[in-house]
Protein backbone atom coordinates (compact mmCIF):
# COMPACT_ATOMS: atom_id res chain seq x y z
CA UNK A 1 0.00 0.00 0.00
CA UNK A 2 1.55 3.53 -0.49
CA UNK A 3 0.86 5.52 2.00
CA UNK A 4 1.43 9.46 0.96
CA UNK A 5 3.81 12.31 2.73
CA UNK A 6 3.00 16.16 2.85
CA UNK A 7 6.39 17.93 2.62
CA UNK A 8 6.58 21.73 3.47
CA UNK A 9 9.24 23.02 1.72
CA UNK A 10 9.71 26.76 0.67
CA UNK A 11 6.83 27.86 1.64
CA UNK A 12 4.94 25.47 -0.78
CA UNK A 13 3.28 22.00 -0.24
CA UNK A 14 4.54 19.13 -1.95
CA UNK A 15 3.14 15.58 -2.61
CA UNK A 16 5.42 12.77 -2.05
CA UNK A 17 4.61 9.42 -2.64
CA UNK A 18 6.03 6.79 -0.91
CA UNK A 19 8.97 4.43 -3.24
CA UNK A 20 8.20 0.82 -4.16
CA UNK A 21 9.87 -2.24 -2.55
CA UNK A 22 13.73 -1.65 -4.18
CA UNK A 23 17.22 -2.98 -2.57
CA UNK A 24 19.83 0.87 -2.21
CA UNK A 25 22.51 0.61 -3.87
CA UNK A 26 26.06 -0.94 -3.11
CA UNK A 27 27.61 1.99 -1.83
CA UNK A 28 27.81 5.79 -1.20
CA UNK A 29 28.14 6.50 -4.97
CA UNK A 30 25.74 4.07 -6.36
CA UNK A 31 22.83 5.23 -3.24
CA UNK A 32 19.13 4.81 -4.63
CA UNK A 33 17.61 8.18 -4.77
CA UNK A 34 14.48 7.75 -2.52
CA UNK A 35 10.74 9.13 -4.12
CA UNK A 36 9.27 10.04 -0.76
CA UNK A 37 10.14 9.38 2.73
CA UNK A 38 10.65 5.49 3.13
CA UNK A 39 11.89 2.68 1.25
CA UNK A 40 12.20 -1.07 1.49
CA UNK A 41 14.48 -3.66 0.55
CA UNK A 42 16.11 -7.31 1.44
CA UNK A 43 19.58 -8.53 2.89
CA UNK A 44 20.93 -11.26 1.00
CA UNK A 45 22.28 -13.91 2.98
CA UNK A 46 26.19 -14.97 1.83
CA UNK A 47 26.73 -18.80 1.19
CA UNK A 48 28.93 -19.87 3.80
CA UNK A 49 30.72 -22.88 5.18
CA UNK A 50 31.52 -22.85 9.39
CA UNK A 51 33.94 -24.80 10.97
CA UNK A 52 34.37 -24.56 15.17
CA UNK A 53 37.44 -23.39 15.53
CA UNK A 54 37.80 -22.84 18.83
CA UNK A 55 35.17 -23.82 22.17
CA UNK A 56 35.53 -22.56 25.84
CA UNK A 57 32.51 -24.25 28.00
CA UNK A 58 31.09 -23.20 31.44
CA UNK A 59 33.52 -20.00 31.76
CA UNK A 60 32.74 -18.58 35.06
CA UNK A 61 32.89 -14.73 35.69
CA UNK A 62 33.03 -13.59 39.24
CA UNK A 63 34.75 -11.03 41.86
CA UNK A 64 36.77 -14.72 43.19
CA UNK A 65 37.67 -15.69 40.06
CA UNK A 66 38.21 -13.10 37.05
CA UNK A 67 35.70 -10.83 35.69
CA UNK A 68 36.63 -10.83 31.93
CA UNK A 69 38.34 -13.52 30.36
CA UNK A 70 40.64 -13.27 26.95
CA UNK A 71 41.76 -15.41 24.72
CA UNK A 72 44.59 -15.26 22.11
CA UNK A 73 44.56 -16.55 19.06
CA UNK A 74 47.62 -16.64 16.35
CA UNK A 75 48.46 -17.84 13.03
CA UNK A 76 45.80 -17.67 11.30
CA UNK A 77 44.87 -16.77 7.55
CA UNK A 78 44.97 -13.02 7.17
CA UNK A 79 41.80 -11.64 5.90
CA UNK A 80 39.86 -14.56 6.73
CA UNK A 81 36.35 -14.09 8.41
CA UNK A 82 35.79 -15.01 12.06
CA UNK A 83 32.17 -15.40 13.84
CA UNK A 84 32.52 -15.57 17.68
CA UNK A 85 29.49 -15.87 19.85
CA UNK A 86 28.50 -16.39 23.44
CA UNK A 87 25.88 -18.34 24.68
CA UNK A 88 24.18 -20.10 27.86
CA UNK A 89 26.27 -23.29 29.24
CA UNK A 90 23.89 -26.26 30.23
CA UNK A 91 22.48 -26.38 33.66
CA UNK A 92 23.60 -22.68 34.17
CA UNK A 93 21.45 -19.39 34.72
CA UNK A 94 21.58 -17.09 32.02
CA UNK A 95 23.37 -14.17 31.92
CA UNK A 96 24.03 -10.99 30.35
CA UNK A 97 27.56 -10.68 27.96
CA UNK A 98 29.68 -8.06 26.10
CA UNK A 99 32.38 -9.44 24.10
CA UNK A 100 35.22 -7.87 21.91
CA UNK A 101 37.82 -8.60 19.46
CA UNK A 102 40.99 -6.88 19.53
CA UNK A 103 44.37 -6.81 17.58
CA UNK A 104 47.88 -7.06 19.04
CA UNK A 105 48.29 -3.43 19.01
CA UNK A 106 45.66 -3.34 20.87
CA UNK A 107 43.03 -2.35 18.71
CA UNK A 108 39.34 -2.74 18.95
CA UNK A 109 38.35 -4.58 15.72
CA UNK A 110 34.24 -5.61 16.78
CA UNK A 111 32.46 -5.36 19.83
CA UNK A 112 29.06 -6.48 20.86
CA UNK A 113 27.26 -6.29 23.60
CA UNK A 114 23.15 -7.91 22.77
CA UNK A 115 23.00 -9.90 19.60
CA UNK A 116 19.43 -11.28 18.15
CA UNK A 117 17.16 -9.85 20.42
CA UNK A 118 19.26 -11.87 23.22
CA UNK A 119 21.50 -10.92 26.38
CA UNK A 120 24.11 -12.80 24.62
CA UNK A 121 27.26 -11.17 22.20
CA UNK A 122 27.92 -12.15 18.80
CA UNK A 123 30.96 -10.12 17.11
CA UNK A 124 31.85 -10.97 13.46
CA UNK A 125 35.31 -9.74 11.81
CA UNK A 126 38.14 -10.54 9.26
CA UNK A 127 41.67 -12.11 10.96
CA UNK A 128 44.18 -9.01 10.85
CA UNK A 129 46.97 -9.12 8.98
CA UNK A 130 49.52 -10.57 10.96
CA UNK A 131 47.43 -13.82 12.14
CA UNK A 132 47.03 -12.89 15.74
CA UNK A 133 44.09 -11.33 17.52
CA UNK A 134 42.56 -12.14 21.15
CA UNK A 135 38.97 -12.14 22.33
CA UNK A 136 37.39 -10.88 25.47
CA UNK A 137 34.19 -11.46 27.34
CA UNK A 138 32.81 -10.31 30.32
CA UNK A 139 29.44 -9.37 31.87
CA UNK A 140 27.04 -6.58 30.39
CA UNK A 141 28.32 -3.31 32.17
CA UNK A 142 31.86 -3.79 32.82
CA UNK A 143 32.63 -1.74 29.22
CA UNK A 144 36.71 -1.84 30.46
CA UNK A 145 37.10 -5.28 30.35
CA UNK A 146 38.62 -5.41 34.02
CA UNK A 147 39.53 -8.63 35.58
CA UNK A 148 39.32 -7.55 39.06
CA UNK A 149 35.50 -5.76 39.89
CA UNK A 150 33.71 -6.32 43.28
CA UNK A 151 30.50 -7.74 44.16
CA UNK A 152 29.95 -9.90 41.36
CA UNK A 153 28.46 -13.05 41.79
CA UNK A 154 29.14 -16.33 39.78
CA UNK A 155 27.80 -16.03 36.30
CA UNK A 156 28.70 -18.59 33.63
CA UNK A 157 29.03 -18.48 29.53
CA UNK A 158 30.00 -20.70 26.68
CA UNK A 159 32.21 -19.33 24.04
CA UNK A 160 31.98 -20.56 20.34
CA UNK A 161 34.35 -19.68 17.69
CA UNK A 162 33.93 -20.40 13.70
CA UNK A 163 36.15 -19.93 10.90
CA UNK A 164 33.86 -19.27 7.97
CA UNK A 165 34.18 -19.90 4.15
CA UNK A 166 32.29 -17.77 1.98
CA UNK A 167 31.17 -19.49 -1.05
CA UNK A 168 29.11 -17.44 -2.56
CA UNK A 169 28.46 -13.39 -1.37
CA UNK A 170 25.24 -11.40 -0.96
CA UNK A 171 24.46 -8.06 0.17
CA UNK A 172 23.93 -6.86 3.88
CA UNK A 173 24.74 -3.21 3.21
CA UNK A 174 22.03 -0.70 1.52
CA UNK A 175 22.56 2.82 0.66
CA UNK A 176 19.69 5.11 -0.02
CA UNK A 177 19.58 8.75 -1.20
CA UNK A 178 16.60 11.46 0.70
CA UNK A 179 16.26 14.68 -1.44
CA UNK A 180 13.61 17.79 -0.29
CA UNK A 181 14.45 17.35 3.05
CA UNK A 182 14.12 20.10 5.75
CA UNK A 183 14.79 21.06 9.28
CA UNK A 184 15.43 18.45 11.83
CA UNK A 185 15.32 14.93 10.85
CA UNK A 186 13.62 11.63 12.50
CA UNK A 187 13.33 8.69 10.99
CA UNK A 188 15.08 5.14 10.39
CA UNK A 189 14.41 1.20 10.77
CA UNK A 190 10.32 1.09 11.10
CA UNK A 191 10.26 -2.53 10.26
CA UNK A 192 12.87 -5.44 10.13
CA UNK A 193 12.20 -9.58 9.63
CA UNK A 194 15.00 -11.85 9.41
CA UNK A 195 17.53 -9.57 11.46
CA UNK A 196 15.77 -7.81 14.70
CA UNK A 197 19.33 -5.66 14.58
CA UNK A 198 20.54 -3.33 12.70
CA UNK A 199 23.13 -0.16 12.47
CA UNK A 200 22.64 2.93 10.55
CA UNK A 201 24.18 5.94 9.31
CA UNK A 202 23.34 9.27 7.92
CA UNK A 203 25.78 11.65 5.67
CA UNK A 204 25.29 14.96 4.02
CA UNK A 205 26.40 15.36 0.22
CA UNK A 206 30.03 15.31 0.66
CA UNK A 207 29.94 12.06 3.01
CA UNK A 208 30.05 13.68 6.39
CA UNK A 209 29.04 11.58 8.78
CA UNK A 210 25.62 13.70 10.60
CA UNK A 211 24.79 10.36 12.89
CA UNK A 212 25.08 7.32 13.28
CA UNK A 213 22.91 4.26 15.66
CA UNK A 214 22.77 0.91 16.72
CA UNK A 215 19.71 0.19 18.82
CA UNK A 216 17.81 3.55 19.65
CA UNK A 217 14.21 2.56 17.79
CA UNK A 218 11.99 0.01 18.76
CA UNK A 219 13.71 -3.34 20.37
CA UNK A 220 17.26 -3.38 18.55
CA UNK A 221 16.66 -1.56 15.45
CA UNK A 222 18.33 1.83 14.18
CA UNK A 223 16.85 5.46 14.52
CA UNK A 224 17.39 9.03 14.64
CA UNK A 225 15.57 10.79 16.92
CA UNK A 226 13.89 14.26 17.84
CA UNK A 227 16.17 14.89 20.45
CA UNK A 228 18.87 13.85 18.51
CA UNK A 229 18.67 17.63 16.91
CA UNK A 230 20.03 16.51 13.40
CA UNK A 231 19.59 19.00 10.95
CA UNK A 232 18.99 18.86 7.22
CA UNK A 233 22.20 19.92 5.55
CA UNK A 234 21.55 23.19 3.05
CA UNK A 235 20.58 21.12 -0.16
CA UNK A 236 18.14 19.15 1.83
CA UNK A 237 20.19 15.83 0.40
CA UNK A 238 21.22 12.76 3.04
CA UNK A 239 22.12 9.75 2.39
CA UNK A 240 21.49 6.56 4.31
CA UNK A 241 23.52 3.47 4.77
CA UNK A 242 21.32 0.58 6.66
CA UNK A 243 22.46 -2.64 7.62
CA UNK A 244 21.97 -5.76 9.70
CA UNK A 245 24.14 -5.41 12.93
CA UNK A 246 27.46 -7.18 12.10
CA UNK A 247 27.45 -5.30 8.12
CA UNK A 248 29.75 -2.56 9.85
CA UNK A 249 32.37 -2.82 12.79
CA UNK A 250 32.70 0.60 14.37
CA UNK A 251 33.74 2.56 11.57
CA UNK A 252 30.68 4.12 10.17
CA UNK A 253 32.69 7.70 10.12
CA UNK A 254 33.86 6.99 6.99
CA UNK A 255 31.16 6.08 4.12
CA UNK A 256 33.71 4.06 2.21
CA UNK A 257 33.94 1.44 5.47
CA UNK A 258 30.37 0.74 5.62
CA UNK A 259 30.51 -2.03 2.62
CA UNK A 260 29.45 -5.08 2.45
CA UNK A 261 30.97 -7.76 4.75
CA UNK A 262 31.12 -11.84 4.42
CA UNK A 263 28.99 -11.80 7.31
CA UNK A 264 25.35 -11.75 6.52
CA UNK A 265 24.61 -15.50 6.97
CA UNK A 266 20.31 -14.62 7.09
CA UNK A 267 17.89 -13.44 4.68
CA UNK A 268 15.88 -10.26 5.99
CA UNK A 269 13.26 -7.40 4.67
CA UNK A 270 12.99 -4.26 5.95
CA UNK A 271 11.98 -0.69 6.01
CA UNK A 272 13.16 2.33 6.82
CA UNK A 273 11.88 6.22 6.50
CA UNK A 274 13.68 9.50 7.41
CA UNK A 275 11.12 12.86 7.67
CA UNK A 276 11.45 16.13 9.38
CA UNK A 277 10.17 16.14 12.73
CA UNK A 278 6.15 17.59 13.35
CA UNK A 279 8.06 20.62 14.73
CA UNK A 280 10.25 21.05 11.90
CA UNK A 281 7.40 21.48 9.90
CA UNK A 282 5.58 23.83 12.16
CA UNK A 283 8.51 26.37 12.02
CA UNK A 284 7.96 26.44 8.08
CA UNK A 285 5.19 29.38 9.08
CA UNK A 286 2.44 27.64 7.66
CA UNK A 287 -0.13 27.84 10.16
CA UNK A 288 -0.82 24.52 11.08
CA UNK A 289 -1.85 23.69 7.32
CA UNK A 290 0.78 20.85 7.16
CA UNK A 291 0.72 18.43 9.64
CA UNK A 292 3.43 15.58 9.89
CA UNK A 293 2.75 12.62 11.91
CA UNK A 294 4.80 9.26 12.50
CA UNK A 295 3.21 5.95 13.74
CA UNK A 296 5.20 4.34 16.57
CA UNK A 297 5.38 0.51 16.98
Amino acid sequence: MNARTIFAIAGTLALASVASAQNGGVDFGSAVTVVGSSASGNWVPETIAETLIFSALDQELSSATVTARSYSFTGLAAGSPIRARTAQPAGRAPMDTIMRSRTTVPTTIASNDDFGGTAYSQINFNVPANGNFSIQASYFNNSTYSTTVTGISSRFYDLLVFGQTVTAPGQDVQWYRFTGLVGTLEGGVTASTGFTDTTMALYNSAGTLLIADDDDGAGLLSSVLASDAISAPADGIVFMAISPWRGVNNDEANPANYVNRPTNTTAGAYTVNLIPTPGAAALLGLGGLVALRRRRA
